[in-house]
């Protein structure tokens, strides 16, 4: 079997995974114990992190420092944003994203680097335009996840707001700290099927939870 073929079944096998464990966990929120199955949303992230990481293969030792970047700037950014209001707005998290450190869930920064590099798989399929116009795509693609996830988000507890509403300027520092990730990952020229499928399954998951609840 030749290299391609193998990584290719491998790269489908990863997306199956991530189906299969989104599916159980939407028809377990639409339909039985929605709150257990809420409870185990930290499971979920950190099962689509490990699926991100295995998805680069032996490309995985190359891309360290720029995974590493994202995942410690967002999280200290998050870090600022809870402490002190002056980032996104005034928001905290809740228990269900799994442990937390300076009451910043320490899955947060791998959640922010999956999103940020399936968008930027995504727009780099899709338009042939120079560097600087991908990562603004890709950007404005991870704040229109963000407005899907905001509802579901405050309905199960992930993080709350103080005035019961999402202000605009947290939209307006998702897409700058959007665009810094992508300015981090600049190096990484290659698609990544797998990061794709991931940002399409969070987009139709949390789209579904939307419409139903």
């Amino acid at each position: 079997m030749s290299k391609v073929k193998r990584n290719t079944k491998i790269n489908i096998l990863l997306i199956l995974v991530l189906v299969v464990f989104h599916a159980v966990g939407l028809v377990g929120m639409l339909f039985f114990d929605r709150n257990s199955f809420i409870k185990l949303t930290w499971l979920n992230l950190l099962i689509s992190t490990v699926i991100a990481f295995i998805s680069y293969k032996e490309k995985i030792v190359s891309f360290i420092i720029p995974f590493f970047l994202v995942v410690t700037v967002t999280f200290f950014v998050e870090v600022i944003g809870v402490k002190t209001a002056l980032l996104f707005g005034h928001y905290k998290y809740g228990d269900v994203l799994g442990l937390k450190l300076l009451q910043v869930p320490l899955l947060i920064g791998f959640l922010w680097l999956t999103l940020s590099l399936g968008a930027k798989s995504i727009i780099q399929r899709f338009t042939r335009l120079p560097s600087q116009i991908v990562y603004l795509f890709a950007a404005l693609l991870m704040v229109f996840v963000d407005y899907l996830i905001e509802p579901v988000a405050i309905k199960f507890g992930y993080w709350t707001w103080d005035y019961d509403s999402v202000p605009i300027f947290n939209y307006v520092c998702w897409f700058l700290l959007a665009y810094v990730n992508q300015l981090f990952l600049s190096k990484i020229k290659s698609r990544n099927n797998v990061l794709e499928a991931l940002f399409l399954i969070n987009v139709l998951f949390f789209s579904i939870l939307n419409y139903f609840l």
